[in-house]
């Protein structure tokens, strides 16, 4: 499967369900906050501003975690100590998605999701060095929802 089992294992657990595939993700323009906010001054605020305007009807905190299931994905707030932590955010079957697109920046992966219901679902992930594996879960995430 795709992504780190260790991850997939620690959202099982959490969700006390089975999950095939999980990675940690940030709100959108979250880790370019991130980097905006230690380098300062007119560059941060520059890195900061180039996210996409579309906001999420899924608040996710700082960081969260993304889990696939079987027929289903599910999106949680992570905890200090960065475990899954809390009731999901959303919980979603993949049929109930209307489009889905991935969107590479210089350091994440952007997902937008449209929800047959209206609603808007918008997170990233870093994906470079350690987190390539991230990449893998959201490509996953991506052709789940395109199937159905």
């Amino acid at each position: 499967m795709p992504g780190k089992a260790k991850f997939a294992k620690q959202m099982a657990k959490h969700l006390d369900e089975p999950v095939e595939a999980a990675c940690p993700i940030t709100r959108p323009g979250g880790t370019a906050g991130q980097i905006g906010g230690s380098v300062g001054g007119v560059v941060g605020a520059t890195i900061a501003s180039t996210a996409k305007n579309r906001e999420s009807d899924v608040q996710v905190g700082q960081f969260g975690w993304l889990g696939l299931g079987s027929g289903w994905f599910a999106i949680t707030n992570a905890s200090l100590m960065g475990k899954p932590t809390g009731e999901p955010l959303a919980r979603v079957d993949y049929a109930d998605v209307a489009q889905a697109a991935l969107t590479e920046g210089k350091l994440t992966l952007r997902v937008d999701l449209d929800l047959r219901d209206g609603r808007h679902v918008a997170f990233e992930a870093k994906r470079l060095g350690q987190n390539k594996a991230n990449v893998e879960v959201l490509e996953l995430l991506r052709e789940r929802c395109d199937k159905v």
